[in-house]
């Protein structure tokens, strides 16, 4: 029999978690084939017109050099805002002036690295933090700086970084205020940090309710609002805290979401799936209210 798990909304900040909690000794297990943890990819390319595009632009704006490359790219994504948006979550928003300066970077909970890999086609000096040991091993395979443990492991205590990305990490952790407080004392200042997680206002959950994969329990312990995720941010000292728009949405989310559905036998006609993704694309281009994911940036203060 599968585990049934009850996710309740907070009254009062709209953010969704899980009660009861798996507890701190059990959890662990869960993560051993864990999907972000399957080997990374990154050194795959395509070939053709639209990857020699996607590549213009990504070189451009990330200073990359991936080949075909066609400077076309830049102009082309400019005048397409969803699909802009969208390649500039796929390099986290640095800023383009801090690639290929020394910038130092660390991703929380890398899994098997592929955003590393990303970052150091920028130029940037990118280390890795994660607790499984499988996936460690795969990073430490493909010559990557990653440590064993979370962003409280004893070697992170005298570094300092230029960047901090958590890539659907905050959801998963029990103390979020605690480690976003550990991450701004690791931060140099004006460094950046940015954040991505299921946002609890999406479309896609008022579509799939249950079935819809953000909810992804027992992993997801609390899935922070919008509101809730900014006063963190500020209660730990970040400064220039600013909700992102994603563009397109995530493929990969609504797809199982749709998987999810279906073997639920939470029916809902292909046609009104489709309508709804379109308006989603559109809304996530212009406002961060309905996003299939929240993403926000903020920073240290200089001062």
């Amino acid at each position: 029999m599968q585990d049934r798990w009850r996710m309740v909304r907070c009254g009062w900040c709209r953010s969704l978690y899980l009660d009861p909690r798996p507890d701190a000794a059990s959890l662990p297990a869960a993560y051993a084939t864990y999907y972000t943890h399957q080997s990374a990819d990154e050194n795959e390319r395509r070939t053709g017109v639209v990857p020699g595009l996607i590549n213009g632009y990504l070189n451009w704006r990330f200073r990359m050099s991936r080949q075909p490359a066609s400077r076309l790219g830049i102009w082309a994504f400019k005048l397409l805002p969803p699909l802009r948006k969208k390649l500039d979550v796929y390099g986290r928003h640095i800023p383009r002036l801090m690639c290929g300066r020394g910038t130092r970077l660390l991703d929380v909970g890398c899994g098997s690295g592929a955003f590393l890999l990303r970052a150091q086609e920028m130029g940037i000096q990118a280390s890795g933090c994660e607790p499984d040991p499988r996936a460690v091993e795969a990073c430490r395979s493909q010559g990557l700086d990653v440590i064993q443990g979370d962003v409280f492991a004893p070697e992170l205590d005298s570094e300092k970084f230029d960047i901090v990305t958590l890539n659907h990490v905050i959801e998963h952790v029990y103390d979020p205020l605690a480690l976003l407080g550990r991450i701004h004392g690791r931060m140099t200042p004006g460094g950046i940090l940015w954040v991505a997680l299921p946002n609890p206002g999406a479309l896609g959950l008022i579509l799939f309710a249950q079935g819809w994969k953000g909810l992804h329990p027992p992993f997801h312990l609390l899935i922070p609002s919008q509101r809730l995720l900014i006063s963190w941010l500020r209660e730990t000292g970040f400064v220039d805290v600013r909700l992102v728009r994603r563009g397109c949405q995530s493929p990969g989310l609504w797809r199982e979401s749709a998987q999810i559905a279906e073997r639920e036998k939470l029916v809902r006609p292909r046609t009104l799936r489709v309508l709804v993704r379109i308006l989603g694309d559109i809304l996530s281009t212009v406002s961060t209210r309905w996003c299939e994911e929240t993403i926000l940036t903020a920073r240290k203060s200089k001062g």
